[in-house]
This record gives C-alpha cells, structure tokens and sequence, in this order.
C-alpha cells in the first residue's frame, strides 16, 4: 500500500515505458529478414510464451485474504471504489492526465513528419523521450523515500498543470508551428512530470483499498486506460496540421485532472486511515 506501491509501481511502469524505445527496433529486424506478415506471427508466439510464464506464477495473496471469484463480490468491491470520493477524484485526475498521454502517441508521429518534415528521425526522437519517461519512472522511488507520496504529487502535479499551460501558451504564439526545439523543450518537461504522475495517482487512489486491492486495481486502472483512450482519441481528431491542438489539449485535459486531484486531497486524512473491506 501508499508509498511502498508507488515504488514498485514505479519499476513495473518503468518497464512498460521503455518497450517503445525497443520495439521499434525489433520491428525493423524482423522486417529486415522476412515480410511484414511476419510481425503478426511474432506478437501471437510472443502471446503464447506469455501464457505458459503465466501459469508458472504462484498465488502470493495468503489463503485467508482471497476473495472467492464471483459476481456478487466483484460487484461488491466495484462498488467500493465508485463510491468513494477520494478513490474517484485520484482515478479521474489519472484519466485525464493519461488522456493527453495518449494522443501524443498516437499524434506523435503525425506531427514530427509533417509539422516539422523530421520523419526519418522519428524513432530516434520518440525513443528519446521514451527513454525520458523510464528514466523519470525510476528516479522516483528515491523522490517517495525524500519527500513522501503525498508531497511528491503536490509538487509534481502543480509543475504539470503549469507545463502545460506554457505550453499552451507557445503554441498559441506561434500559431501552432513552433521551432522544433521549442516544441521539445516545452513538451520535456510535461514528460517529465508524467513519469512521477501516474505510478503516484494510482497508487494514491489504491491505499484506503488494501483488503480489496485485485478489484480496486481493476477499476481503476481499466477506467483510466479507456477513459484515458477515449479523451486521446478525441483530441487527436481536431489535429489540423499544426501543434496547436495538441497544445491547447495539454492544458485543458491537464487542468481537468488537476482539478479532480484537488478534490481528491482534500480527503486524504481521512481516507488513508480507511482499509475498505467490502467484501469479507
């Protein structure tokens, strides 16, 4: 629970960022020595290898603390989450933070090829600021050991929703057709700050949620992830062939979910001292 879940949180996301940094070049090696059908025989054996680990892995929850798979007690444990107030605040704010996550990748490449003519470099560039995302994922378990979970999110959170506003606010000068560099440098340290802001906000949402954390971690990250798509996929449809949406989109999604994280801490005494157990 709390802060040593976002540590771990931290490592297991880490890893989850930096395979864009890698896939690009399997991808390419794969294509190199056979066609492109290939590559779908290659993610199903990489599925099936998957598979088998999986039934290797042992149950690690004590047998006193499992929750018997039904319907009734996973309605139970949903309902847990959906009605608390701390809980929803901290899983909205993570939707729509991700939501600008998520049309930047699937907007990224769009823009780095006809915004500013850079296709050939896109993997380089997209690589580097996955690598940017990994390495801000594994600086901060050293951040929650410094300043404490709650501490790292006040911080954090506020340099976002003030990234994105500059943000905005360059490509509002230079009507969404900035110099590239300025580009990077404004869109760096957002980043940045999402690195610390996700593991964080999941694992803020997660810590009155112990005695039901399969479930909890169910709802709130499938919300988050589809949720997060669907306000991605919105904003990626108003691209005009400029940055200006994108740009714009940061600021309004990440206003929106930091409005939700204020809502949330305002409960956080409260709600820390909590361990919901709806369904024992």
């Amino acid at each position: 629970e709390g802060e040593h879940m976002a540590k771990i949180l931290s490592y297991i996301m880490a890893v989850f960022i930096l395979v864009p940094v890698i896939a690009p070049s399997v991808g390419s090696l794969v294509l190199a020595v056979s066609g492109w059908e290939t590559i779908f025989f290659v993610i199903a054996g990489f599925g099936i290898v998957a598979s088998l680990w999986v039934i290797r892995l042992p149950e690690t929850l004590p047998a006193e603390r499992r929750v018997p798979l039904s319907f009734s007690k996973l309605a139970l444990g949903a309902r847990a989450v959906v009605t608390s107030r701390y809980a929803v605040g901290f899983t909205l704010a993570q939707t729509f933070m991700f939501g600008f996550f998520a049309s930047y990748l699937a907007s990224s490449q769009l823009i780095i090829e006809d915004v500013f003519g850079l296709g050939d470099w896109f993997p380089i560039i997209f690589g580097a600021q996955a690598a940017l995302l990994g390495t801000g994922m594994l600086f901060n378990p050293r951040l929650l050991d410094r300043f404490g979970l709650r501490r790292v999110l006040r911080i954090v959170l506020t340099a976002y929703f003030g990234a994105s506003l500059l943000f905005a606010v360059i490509g509002i000068l230079t009507e969404g057709t900035p110099p590239f560099w300025l580009f990077m440098a404004g869109l760096a340290p957002i980043l940045v700050s999402h690195a610390f802001v996700i593991p964080n906000l999941n694992s803020a949402a997660m810590i009155p949620m112990g005695n039901i954390a399969g479930t909890a971690a169910a709802v709130i990250g499938s919300t988050a992830t589809l949720g997060g798509a669907v306000i991605g996929a919105i904003l990626d449809r108003t691209y005009n062939g400029t940055t200006l949406p994108l740009m714009l989109g940061s600021a309004l999604v990440c206003g929106i979910g930091y409005g939700f994280y204020r809502w949330a801490d305002a409960r956080w005494e409260s709600a820390t001292a909590e361990n919901l157990s709806p369904v024992a």
